[in-house]
């Protein structure tokens, strides 16, 4: 994660636009793997996550004091949530009375390309 000091609007843009990308990695891993996983009766459940002190939070609070937004993986089983592993994205706390971003530096494509190792790990173990 690389430590950003300097928030700014065209950051923010940034920041939006690279969680809606994330959002769109996640929808289309969880399609192609969709079938794979309802052949062994669970259900893939890849989301990202936007919070504030672990409530919903919206995309465009991205610098607001302890937003964090992720990627998480889990399966549904049964009516039960079982996750499994996340992804860090974005996140925004204050330090020495300044508010701090947290990116994560990889690109969009080492990102699925993470996502979709994690997603074959559970396959495998599903």
């Amino acid at each position: 994660m690389r430590q950003i000091i300097q928030l700014d609007d065209k950051l923010k843009l940034e920041i939006m636009n690279f969680e809606k990308s994330c959002e769109q990695i996640c929808q289309r891993q969880k399609d192609k793997y969709y079938d794979l996983f309802n052949k062994k009766g669970k259900q893939l459940a890849v989301e990202l996550i936007r919070e504030k002190k672990g409530k919903i939070a919206a995309a465009n609070e991205v610098f607001d004091e302890n937003y964090e937004s992720y990627i998480e993986t889990g399966i549904v089983e049964e009516d039960e949530y079982f996750p499994d592993a996340y992804i860090p994205l974005w996140k925004c706390k204050n330090e020495w009375f300044q508010i701090i971003g947290y990116m994560n530096e990889d690109s969009l494509s080492d990102i699925e390309k993470k996502l979709e190792k994690i997603i074959l790990e559970m396959l495998e173990e599903a």
